[in-house]
């Protein structure tokens, strides 16, 4: 009897390797998914996030555009007259009809601003952008202090002196 349980013995000992080896084999596979996991979470974070980035530009939204009837004004120290054709460019329709509420306002100081140029001020292209630049702030004047930054830009739709 005591072979016997001198062969027990020596199984006993074989059977303890087995289970670290196992014990290893497991914790291994488990690094090695934990980590493929993070890599893919990752990866597919960073992904959305380029996404994300790449979308902002997208969202630019169009002007909307207001254009007012044309002027017809005679130039200052001159008999010559000016024909223009105005167009403002806006954020929103809430910027568009408030700017229409103000109309007879916006006009009035486009006409009295227009009338005031010589033809030499509006020969040169200089002058023309500045012209837009007086333009522009005349529409802004009209509206609230958040609204100003609103109104965009402001464009001919015609231009003739004579």
């Amino acid at each position: 009897m005591s072979g016997a349980k001198e062969a027990a013995a020596p199984k006993k000992e074989a059977a303890a390797p087995k289970k670290k080896g196992k014990l290893l084999l497991i914790v291994g596979i488990a690094l090695v998914l934990a980590s493929g996991g993070g890599g893919a979470a990752w990866y597919f974070g960073m992904r959305g996030k380029a996404a994300e980035s790449h979308a902002e530009p997208a969202k630019k939204v169009l002007p909307v555009f207001l254009p007012l009837d044309p002027f017809v004004v005679n130039l200052s120290g001159s008999e010559n007259y000016l024909q223009v054709g105005v167009v403002y460019a806006v954020e929103t329709n809430e910027i568009l009809e408030s700017i229409k509420a103000q109309l007879p306002a916006v006009r009035s100081r486009v006409l009295l601003r227009l009338s005031s140029k010589t033809v030499a001020d509006l020969t040169s292209l200089e002058g023309k952008q500045k012209l837009t630049e007086e333009i522009l702030e005349d529409a802004r004047a009209s509206l609230s202090e958040p609204q100003k930054k609103s109104v965009l830009d402001m464009h001919f739709s015609a231009f003739v002196i004579q």
